[in-house]
């Protein structure tokens, strides 16, 4: 995304390490682009652990663990429908590009 805009909102859900990302910024999405766009994120204490975890259970992600734009590493998971479920560590290893997450 572009750093002069607001492109995304992370909401951590109280009491918790889960979060609820929402996009900016995208009109008229096809179903593809909705599913990847809105999504959710699970907070995990180890994006690698969890890649290993469903690479061992049989699924063939698409995509390879990565440090997002906010610093922490992801993993995008995506169903049949293109619905993303996104792990994600809570704590960032690089600095983020944006607003720090509040503790």
């Amino acid at each position: 995304m572009k750093d002069k805009e607001t492109d995304w909102v992370d909401m951590r859900v109280p009491d918790g390490t889960d979060w609820l990302e929402y996009m900016l910024n995208v009109h008229s999405p096809d179903p593809q682009e909705l599913g990847v766009m809105d999504h959710l994120a699970l907070g995990v204490p180890s994006v690698k652990a969890g890649y290993e975890t469903v690479i061992r259970r049989g699924l063939k992600p698409n995509e390879k663990p990565e440090i997002g734009r906010d610093g922490k590493w992801q993993l995008s998971l995506y169903d049949p429908n293109y619905t993303r479920v996104e792990l994600m560590e809570p704590t960032p290893v690089e600095k983020p590009c944006c607003s720090p997450m509040l503790q």
